[in-house]
């Protein structure tokens, strides 16, 4: 009887510490995709001043980099979630 109590106690605090993981990667999924359309707005808003950069010798628009950029935080957060 006691060791039912004891294993009971056990897979309560277990179901614990995966509802608390689950609520840590909830919130890091809405932060990602908050930083991910901070970007992508920041690169339409961009794209209306047509600034240019130039690197290695090319002229490429802010609004494409700002965008571009948008995948890191994606990237980040995929190989979090997945690894």
């Amino acid at each position: 009887m006691a060791d039912e109590k004891v294993s009971l106690e056990i897979w309560k605090k277990i179901v614990d510490v995966q509802q608390h993981f689950n609520d840590l990667e909830l919130r890091i999924r809405n932060f990602a995709l908050a930083v991910t359309g901070a970007f992508l707005a920041l690169g339409g808003y961009a794209i209306k001043e047509p600034v240019f950069v130039t690197l290695f010798g090319f002229n490429i628009s802010v609004a494409s980099v700002i965008v571009f950029g948008a995948i890191f935080p994606l990237f980040a957060f995929y190989f979090m979630d997945k690894f």
